[in-house]
């Protein structure tokens, strides 16, 4: 079962959007994560983890993995919004009259009973949310997770020494994605309980706070530094059909900054089957 919910938020002590829907028979599981800094400011009825200055969300999210240990527990951004799709996109009868509404208390049980469902899979080690404004679809294997994550802490735990966390000071859930997939972990993303999440990615607080376009540039190098020999990461321009939304977005970008952006395209279905290969080869190697 899901012990405890994780809420790493900054600055933004009076828009707890994630904390106020999530239904109070749950609230005794929620840990928001603050600094030192901002500690004296908050006043709700929950468990806190104070976590030092100015450390960004990288290490941050490193505390709570070791923090939380063998636990099964969700780390969600402070401004998530669930959602329940209609269940006649999922060959069942209707359960509401429109396609999709904020979860309430039962759905919200459901969907945390949805999670450990699949974690229960051998291999499952997160899963997450598609996001709330793309077309209904059904779980999704080994794709993209943010914004949300669910880990099972046990599976986690057989890792988590092996990765160095704090590689990358922004973009850290894309980093979290590959390591666990090329550890040989599988991930699970859930269609029926969806999520908003997108639409604050510009707000104020939270990471807003320190991240910059130079750091954007210095990561996306070193994505491509740690990815690209194993087809993982590239460049957006040497994918052989970028999507129109890339092309759409870079334009937007580059009247904006009046700079060249370099977008990325991940593969972590391909991650996925070099972190199974690796698993095999280690079986065997152990097995001789």
């Amino acid at each position: 079962m899901i012990e405890k919910i994780y809420i790493p938020t900054f600055r933004r002590v009076d828009n707890q959007t994630a904390l106020s829907k999530i239904p109070n028979v749950h609230k005794d599981k929620v840990i928001l994560v603050i600094q030192e800094q901002e500690k004296h400011l908050y006043k709700y009825d929950v468990e806190y983890l104070i976590v030092d200055n100015n450390i960004g969300l990288t290490k941050t999210k490193e505390i709570i993995y070791r923090h939380a240990g063998k636990k099964r527990y969700g780390m969600i951004d402070d401004d998530v919004i669930w959602y329940r799709r209609n269940s006649k996109y999922y060959g069942k009868d209707s359960n509401m009259d429109k396609a999709k509404r904020e979860c309430n208390d039962k759905d919200f049980d459901d969907m945390l009973d949805k999670i450990n469902n699949l974690m229960n899979e051998d291999n499952v080690i997160s899963v997450g949310h598609r996001e709330s404004g793309f077309p209904p679809s059904n779980i999704t294997k080994n794709s993209f997770i943010t914004g949300a994550f669910w880990i099972d802490g046990e599976k986690l735990s057989n890792i988590i020494d092996k990765v160095d966390w704090n590689e990358f000071y922004i973009m850290q859930d894309i980093a979290f994605n590959f390591e666990v997939l090329l550890h040989g972990y599988a991930t699970r993303k859930m269609g029926e309980f969806c999520m908003a999440h997108a639409y604050n990615s510009n707000a104020s607080g939270g990471c807003s706070t320190y991240r910059t376009e130079e750091m954007r540039k210095d990561v996306v190098q070193r994505l491509l530094d740690k990815w690209n020999h194993l087809d993982i990461v590239k460049k957006m321009e040497d994918v052989k059909k970028p999507s129109a939304s890339y092309w759409k977005w870079a334009e937007r970008e580059e009247k904006r900054t009046n700079k060249k952006v370099v977008g990325l395209h991940f593969n972590f279905q391909k991650a996925y089957k070099i972190g199974q290969m690796k698993k095999q080869s280690n079986l065997e190697k152990f097995m001789t």
